[in-house]
């Protein structure tokens, strides 16, 4: 059973995929969000109270509430990105509208004003802290192909080394040239046995250096 159980839990991570820094970066922040009053003091009701989203920040502000309270704040998010590849301009213009802000104060009155309790003041409050809806779709036609790619790592690199030896299998290869090589041979080794590139002779692979014309493609893309 817990083979069974280990082998599904195996399974599962093939398909699980870890946030990068990027994401860290995009998700731990927070867009200045709340009703307009907050927004307008750029959040410094938090010191004064008095409004539904300081208490977020300050929630024993609820006590300046005089009266009960009920507010809704709406916000209209305008995006309109444009980019630009190999001279193919994509726009993609998005109109959203959220709720910013809904929260309520129930504040209840002490009858005695003798009491030492004046009154009670019991809030909630829900506030956007980031807005997530946009996208940008970019389209075009490259001129320039991955062949191109390998093509500038393998220019001058021996093609000797690079060959697979006896009863080597491709994937030892790859290592090997990146431990004892480096990441720009790597790159040759992937151009021609992805086969992208060849040598230009083949026969000649013993020599220390090559002519740039040593490379090239092998087919052209239009």
């Amino acid at each position: 059973m817990k083979r069974i159980i280990t082998f599904i839990v195996g399974l599962s991570c093939l398909a699980v995929s870890a946030q990068n820094i990027d994401d860290v970066l995009r998700y731990s922040r927070e867009n200045l969000q709340g009703t307009a009053r907050f927004q307008g003091m750029g959040g410094a009701f938090g010191a004064l109270g008095g409004d539904m989203s300081a208490l977020n920040i300050n929630p024993a502000g609820s006590a300046v509430f005089a009266n009960s309270l009920f507010t809704i704040t709406g916000a209209n998010y305008h995006q309109n990105n444009e980019s630009s590849y190999f001279g193919t301009l994509s726009t993609e213009e998005r109109n959203s509208f959220d709720l910013n802000q809904v929260g309520g104060v129930f504040v209840f009155n002490s009858r005695n004003a003798s009491s030492p309790w004046q009154k009670v003041a019991l809030a909630v409050n829900y506030d956007m802290v980031q807005n997530y809806d946009n996208e940008i779709f970019t389209n075009g036609n490259s001129d320039q192909g991955i062949d191109n790619y390998f093509l500038n790592f393998a220019q001058g690199v021996p093609f000797g080394p690079l060959l697979v030896q006896d009863g080597e299998f491709i994937e030892e290869a790859y290592l090997d040239i990146g431990s004892n090589l480096g990441f720009r041979e790597q790159q040759a080794f992937l151009g021609y046995y992805g086969g992208i590139i060849d040598p230009v002779d083949e026969n000649d692979n013993n020599k220390g250096v090559f002519p740039k014309n040593q490379w090239v493609q092998q087919q052209t893309y239009p």
